[in-house]
C-alpha cells in the first residue's frame, strides 16, 4: 500500500481464487490495530464479451456505392468502455470502426446503429466483405 494523500493508503489486490483477506495496521510507534475484522472475497471468471448483430440478418448482394444499415447489440459482465464494428474484404486488412464510448465508464448492454458507406473500401466486382 502507500500513501497517496495524508491519512489516505490505496493499493491493489489481484483476487485469482475465493478467499479471505484481513487488515491488519501499524502506527509509527510499532502498535497494531485490537480488531482484525475478516472480509471475504469472492472471485468471479470475466466471460467474453458478447456481439450480436440484429440487422443484416442475411448475406447481401450490394453495389460499391451502397450504404449498409447495421443494428446490433453488444454486453459484457464487467462492462465495456468500447465497441465497434470490424469490416474485412477478403484480402486486406480489417477496418476497423469504433463506435462506443471511448474512455467512459464502462457500461454492461449497449445498442448501437451505424450506417457503412461502401464506397469508402474501394470494391471491385467479387469482392467478398464480412
Amino acid at each position: 500500500m502507500r500513501e497517496t494523500q495524508p491519512n489516505l493508503w490505496q493499493g491493489t489486490l489481484q483476487v485469482a481464487k475465493n478467499d479471505v483477506y484481513r487488515v491488519r495496521l501499524t502506527d509509527h510507534e510499532n502498535a497494531a490495530n485490537e480488531f482484525v475484522p475478516e472480509y471475504r472475497i469472492t472471485a468471479k471468471p470475466d466471460n467474453p464479451p458478447e456481439g450480436k448483430i440484429a440487422f443484416p440478418r442475411d448475406d447481401l448482394e450490394v453495389t460499391s456505392l451502397d450504404e449498409i444499415p447495421f443494428a446490433f447489440t453488444v454486453d459484457d459482465d464487467f462492462g465495456l468502455t468500447t465497441y465497434g464494428l470490424q469490416i474485412e474484404v477478403a484480402g486486406r486488412e480489417p477496418v476497423r470502426l469504433p463506435l462506443g464510448p471511448q474512455g467512459s465508464e464502462a457500461l454492461r448492454t449497449a445498442q448501437g446503429r451505424h450506417t457503412f458507406m461502401l464506397e469508402t473500401l474501394n470494391l471491385k466486382p467479387g469482392d467478398l466483405i464480412t
